[in-house]
């Protein structure tokens, strides 16, 4: 692989090609969510899929991604000696982009049963001119399927990155949609910096709804467990595998238990791999949604917005 600007962003070329996600799956139902959710904050929804449905055309010769003039080309890679730190640098914004991930894992909702992930999933990440966010904000949309739509509002500050917004919209037949949204304050924590292995970081944070209502509480704890390196797009790059786990606190009407585990790669300031482990609930009505999801998205490739 030919490294032009050295590292992490030379590493992510575009590759083109044929997309691998089946509508055929077990996702057909007769009734489909609605193309692109229609959320409070980040502005316009990005879906990769529908922005380029035709990906038949011949694949170009691969060229290293520009990561933007906002984004300079510097490297920064975990130290080998466990007890040292990574600390962060002027260049702590990840490359803007459409990451595709290979996703092994099941989701279910009562009484609607369980389906397969389609085996990709597409993040992408963007600064929309219609988002409003802060200068350390970034939009993370995430599309797993027509069915399963998701969005992060991820900010970076030399402390660490953390979400400061969540949303999802998922639609299980026939025709049963869940939306919800929640800004978090304060920020909810994703990755600690300066990482140490060993380190544990806990907190509380409010979801708050777009009517201004409080949606749950949830206490997290974020811990550095290790350094491991990770082969992805071609090359091995030095991650720490970070673990933060979420449970909401009694008495709300949304329930939830999350755990997800991290192989972030400071290189890149972005997660190249990652496993979720979901379990909530939420009061509508007479009757309660309950949903659960268990996953493993790995980065494949990275194309170009």
């Amino acid at each position: 692989m030919t490294e032009a600007h050295g590292g992490f962003k030379a590493a992510f070329t575009i590759a083109l090609a044929t997309a691998i996600i089946s509508g055929g799956l077990l996702y057909q139902t007769n009734i489909r969510a609605a193309q692109n959710p229609n959320f409070s904050r980040g502005g316009t929804f990005i879906n990769r899929n529908l922005a380029n449905p035709d990906l038949s055309v011949p694949t170009p010769t691969p060229t290293p991604l520009s990561s933007g003039s906002t984004i300079s080309s510097a490297v920064l890679s975990a130290p080998s000696d466990q007890s040292q730190r990574t600390i962060s640098t002027t260049d702590r914004f990840p490359p803007v982009g459409h990451y595709i991930y290979k996703v092994d894992g099941t989701e279910s909702a009562q009484p609607f049963g369980s389906r397969t992930y389609p085996p990709e999933m597409t993040m992408t990440v963007s600064r929309p001119t219609d988002a409003q966010l802060k200068p350390d904000e970034f939009v993370f949309d995430l599309v797993f399927s027509q069915q399963h739509n998701e969005r992060e509002i991820v900010e970076y500050q030399n402390s660490g990155v953390a979400f400061t917004y969540e949303a999802g919209n998922i639609t299980f037949g026939p025709g049963f949609s869940q939306n919800d949204q929640a800004t978090y304050q304060p920020p909810m924590l994703q990755i600690p910096l300066p990482l140490k292995a060993g380190d544990v970081v806990i907190g509380k944070s409010t979801a708050v709804a777009p009517d201004g209502t409080t949606s749950r509480v949830e206490d997290w704890s974020v811990s550095v467990l290790r350094q491991e390196n990770l082969v992805v797009l071609g090359r091995s790059f030095k991650t720490w595998v970070v673990k933060i786990h979420r449970q909401s606190e009694p008495g709300s009407t949304e329930n939830v238990n999350r755990t997800r585990t991290y192989w972030y790669s400071p290189e890149g300031n972005i997660w190249l791999k990652w496993i979720e482990d979901f379990t909530g609930s939420k009061s509508f009505g007479p009757g309660t949604f309950t949903y659960k999801t268990h996953f493993t998205a790995t980065l494949d490739r990275v194309e170009p917005l």
